[in-house]
Formats: structure tokens, C-alpha cells, sequence
């Protein structure tokens, strides 16, 4: 019997036209064991077509991470797949004074 591998706890998501980002985290001096670093695949919205909906079948938002706006921000997003958020960069949480 196979061992079911545990998903890894980190996922940066690096936007598609920042190929230098993506070479950097994806050295092997950066990566951690724990870590994948992807290249955002999305291209646009995925609903292009407005129709009515008779009956909403989901029960919420599933999109509830802030990914696209840190994509768009910073150039990449820090995802803590295991607890479900975006993790902001240092540089956005400090208030830079001393």
C-alpha cells in the first residue's frame, strides 16, 4: 500500500509575465521541501457570458483568497494552502518606520 503524500503547506503563484520571479523561487537554494512554485494560469474571469441564473446552486463565494489582487500588487502570492489564506509580503505588513 502506497503512502498518501500530504499536500505541500506553501504555494507561491508568480504572475505570468514574470518569468524572472519564477526562475528565482524555483532555484534550488529557494525552494523548500514544502514549497511548489507555480506560474498563475488564469487569463480572465471565467464567466464571459452574462445570463440569468434560475437557481444559484453553490453556497458562496469559492474564490475567497485575495490572490489575484497580490498577483496584481506585488507580482506573486504567498498561499498557506493548509490553513487557506494569503499570506501578505513583509513589505506590506511593516509600517516601514522605525
Amino acid at each position: 500500500m502506497s503512502a498518501v503524500s500530504e499536500p505541500r503547506r506553501w504555494l507561491f503563484v508568480v504572475a505570468r509575465d514574470r518569468a524572472d520571479v519564477t526562475g528565482f523561487m524555483s532555484q534550488e537554494a529557494f525552494v523548500d521541501p514544502d514549497a511548489a512554485v507555480v506560474e498563475d494560469r488564469r487569463r480572465a474571469g471565467r464567466r464571459r457570458i452574462s445570463s440569468p441564473v434560475v437557481t444559484e446552486r453553490r453556497r458562496g463565494e469559492r474564490r475567497r483568497l485575495q490572490v489575484a489582487e497580490h498577483i496584481a500588487r506585488y507580482g506573486f502570492a504567498v498561499v498557506d494552502v493548509r490553513r487557506g489564506q494569503v499570506i501578505p509580503p513583509p513589505a506590506a505588513t511593516s509600517s516601514g518606520r522605525r
